[in-house]
């Protein structure tokens, strides 16, 4: 179906333009036979494409922020042939994840903006989702 007629019934333009994109990465994943995946979504976004994905019957998708209760997560495409263990092998390549470990009597007097903040200043660089693909 063309991309247009998928996406008429989507009145703003920014999502209109972030759902093409989602488009995009289903067509990539299926013509190159791959896995491709998206920068981290807001909860907004992941219920936009969660609906969507729906709607256009398109299942081989998942979801993954590093935990399971991550607010945040990024959407990953990929070919039929590929299953969950496939995708779970490959989630090194779509994130980075850093681990900080905190002595005992430092456990909950930070927020995860002090911690992003330290992480910033050490020189990594943090992709924002309104640079999402």
């Amino acid at each position: 179906m063309e991309k247009q007629n998928l996406l008429k019934d989507y009145k703003k333009q920014e999502d209109k333009i972030f759902l093409a994109h989602v488009l995009d990465k289903i067509e990539l994943s299926k013509s190159r036979d791959k896995i491709e995946s998206t920068d981290f979504l807001d909860m907004y976004q992941i219920s936009l494409v969660e609906n969507f994905l729906r709607k256009i019957k398109f299942e081989n998708y998942k979801l993954y922020g590093g935990y399971e209760e991550a607010e945040r997560k990024i959407l990953i495409t990929h070919a039929e042939k590929y299953d969950s263990k496939m995708i779970e092998k490959n989630y090194n390549k779509m994130l980075n994840i850093v681990r900080v470990t905190l002595p005992q009597d430092e456990i909950g007097k930070m927020s995860h903006r002090n911690y992003l903040g330290g992480i910033v200043k050490l020189g990594l660089n943090r992709r924002e989702s309104s640079e999402i693909f």
